[in-house]
Formats: C-alpha cells, sequence, structure tokens
C-alpha cells in the first residue's frame, strides 16, 4: 500500500477513535480532516524533516524519517489543522483563526496530537522498521511516564500535562521545533525501556 495512503487511512482511524472517547455534543470534526491531516503532514515531513537527514549519501526521497521525527510531525500537523471544533461553530469560522484564541478546542486538539504520539510509539516494532497492530508498551509503564511529575515544575504538571499545555499554547504562526520535539518523543521512550526493564 502506497505509503500517503496509508497514513491517511491511519488519520481516519485515529480522528474516528479519538472523537469516540469525546464530548460528541460539544464537538464535532472538520469536513475531510483525514485527508487535510494527511497533506499537512507530508507537506511538513517532505519541506522541513527530510532535506534536514544529515544522510548525503543517498537521495533525498531515499531518506527515511525515524518514528520520533514522524510523531513530532504528526503532533504539529494536528496543531496546524485543528480538526476538532465546536459543534456551534459554523463553516465561516472553520476556515478562520477563531479557534486560535478558543482554549478548549485547542486543548481538545493538543490532547488528540498527544494521542496520536502515543498510538504511533506503542505501535512501532523497536527496530524501527514497520508498524504494528501489537502494543509493544503497557498502559501501566505509558501511564507511568506520562503521569510523572517533575518536583521543579512549578506548576506540578505532570509530563503528559506539560506537553499537551505547551502544544495548546504554541504559536501555530511560527515555526514547528520538529526535532527539539522529536527529541522529547525519544526521551519519553528511552524511559518506557527504562521502566520496562
Amino acid at each position: 500500500m502506497d505509503i500517503r495512503l496509508k497514513r491517511k487511512k491511519e488519520f481516519k482511524f485515529w480522528l474516528d477513535t479519538y472523537y469516540d472517547s469525546i464530548d460528541q455534543n460539544k464537538f464535532s470534526v472538520i469536513n475531510d480532516a483525514d485527508t487535510i491531516l494527511n497533506e499537512t503532514y507530508w507537506f511538513i515531513a517532505e519541506t522541513f524533516v527530510r532535506p534536514r537527514i544529515q544522510d548525503l549519501s543517498i537521495d533525498d526521497e531515499q531518506r527515511n524519517i525515524n518514528r520520533f521525527k514522524i510523531i513530532s510531525a504528526t503532533e504539529f500537523s494536528v496543531i496546524s489543522v485543528l480538526p476538532f471544533i465546536e459543534k456551534s461553530s459554523t463553516e465561516s469560522d472553520e476556515s478562520s483563526d477563531f479557534f486560535d484564541e478558543n482554549e478548549e478546542v485547542r486543548t481538545i486538539n493538543a490532547k488528540f496530537a498527544w494521542f496520536i504520539a502515543i498510538s504511533i510509539m506503542n505501535s512501532w516494532h523497536i527496530d524501527n522498521s514497520k508498524q504494528s497492530n501489537q502494543n509493544h508498551y503497557s498502559k501501566d509503564n505509558i501511564k507511568t511516564i506520562a503521569n510523572y511529575k517533575d518536583i521543579n515544575n512549578e506548576k506540578g504538571l505532570t509530563i503528559q500535562e506539560e506537553h499537551i499545555n505547551w502544544l495548546t499554547y504554541f504559536n501555530r504562526s511560527g515555526s514547528f521545533p520538529i526535532f527539539s520535539n522529536s527529541q522529547f518523543w525519544r526521551m519519553f521512550e528511552y524511559c518506557l525501556n527504562i521502566d520496562k526493564s
């Protein structure tokens, strides 16, 4: 299957699964969200990630993007698109900057980005070769790491809360720190592996 079509199907699955877990009386999904997310993801991946991968011995199209950069680019795709909107909004609201000021909409989308990130991480073969339907980490392991509180964190937020908060208030008009965010996910997985052993 074509990788772009596969990713679009994954976005559709993630949208449907997450939508089932939220208040459907309050939120809906924008039209063609899976297509828009997929196009945004591939734009970010091909424009900002793949050209910066340092293996110059192979051409651009052959340079693989590792799972941490995939997770990061996917999170920023969600934050760019904001696929979940309030049901009370109109079609004209959907195409405006209306949601930039709506904390609740930004938060539900930041939580969706986290949901996808954990889904990708949990389904990836450890040798980085491909995804599978098998979960590699228990929910308890993920919860332990996600709920860790840094004693120096003034707000007392867990790692998950802090990351979702960061995504919620991220300035969408700026550049996306894809590589540094991918290191967050690399360290998150590292902690999962330590917790596993």
